[in-house]
């Protein structure tokens, strides 16, 4: 009704998809009553600040939709405010959480003038706004649907690169400066699609991480490298211990330490050929899992640095 009445009197009409950031952490940590209990309070927020005109509803999990009236100014005035209401603390029955917004916004009818075309261009405003860094706001443009669509045929290719063992280990020395002998090597993960050729660990690193796909190919690494050291270990040649990378995902969400010590044992190697290294921010942010699974591998013999 309100895309009928703006198109036919010809007033601005914004569609805008909000998405709570951190409300995963929130479900985890307190559990989801409490979660629940954030998403009564931040409606109540959200109403506050909306005209009479104005309306809000939820989508489903902590996503809402919101149909603001009026002109420009007026709707980045308060989209502003909106995400301003999110950042106060929340107290979830004597527990304090703190979350943030991003907001898609499509106007009507310049990117669109039906539910889906709003919808649709709101929403991949929105995830342009948590890539960016989260607790933003980012206005529809053309070029981001582009973008989006070469990052599904990106994923797309990924998935397929996996099942087809596209991906190759390239081989970094480290050499010590005062002897010149080498003390060891770093594995680095190259991806050779048949029809682009190397694609670049910039661009399908982090979208693997974002995809749940570096856990497969982790586990894709550790089997390259094994069965290079058993190779190198045959033809009497190992250059000292290989470095792997971890990424926080393969701490957090898959039995890391199994996948490791099933890798060796097929190949027949000893722990201590193997080093991983992981990034400070993984020991920053999830220290007590971290640590654990950092003393499970001392344990087995094999050797962990921290990386960056």
């Amino acid at each position: 009704q309100q895309l009928a009445q703006a198109i036919a009197q010809g007033e601005g009409l914004a569609v805008l998809m909000l998405d709570i950031d951190g409300f995963k952490q929130v479900n985890d940590s307190l559990g989801h009553a409490m979660g629940d209990l954030l998403l009564q309070q931040a409606t109540a927020r959200f109403l506050q600040e909306l005209d009479t005109p104005d309306r809000v509803c939820r989508l489903g999990g902590d996503e809402f939709v919101f149909m603001l009236q009026g002109s420009q100014e007026q709707v980045s005035h308060q989209v502003r405010a909106l995400l301003h209401c999110l950042q106060r603390p929340f107290d979830l029955n004597g527990n304090a959480a703190l979350v943030t917004g991003s907001i898609g916004l499509a106007w009507c009818p310049r990117h669109g003038e039906d539910v889906d075309s709003l919808l649709r261009h709101a929403d991949t405003a929105m995830y342009v706004a948590k890539e960016s860094g989260r607790n933003a706001w980012r206005p529809y443009h053309p070029d981001m649907t582009e973008r989006l669509q070469q990052r599904l045929e990106l994923e797309r290719n990924l998935r397929r690169a996996l099942q087809h063992n596209e991906f190759e280990l390239w081989y970094q020395p480290k050499v010590d400066l005062f002897s010149g002998r080498l003390e060891g090597i770093e594995a680095l993960l190259r991806w050779r699609d048949p029809e682009h050729g190397l694609v670049s660990p910039g661009a399908f690193i982090p979208l693997a991480e974002r995809t749940g796909l570096i856990i497969p190919l982790g586990e894709r690494v550790l089997e390259l490298a094994c069965a290079q050291l058993a190779a190198w270990r045959a033809e009497d040649c190992l250059p000292g211990p290989l470095a792997v990378n971890v990424a926080a995902l393969q701490i957090e969400r898959s039995d890391f330490v199994s996948s490791l010590a099933t890798a060796l044992a097929r190949h027949d190697l000893a722990p201590h050929l193997l080093e991983v290294e992981i990034t400070e921010s993984l020991l920053m942010e999830s220290q007590q899992q971290a640590c654990a699974v950092l003393a499970r591998l001392q344990a087995m013999g094999v050797t962990t640095a921290v990386d960056d």
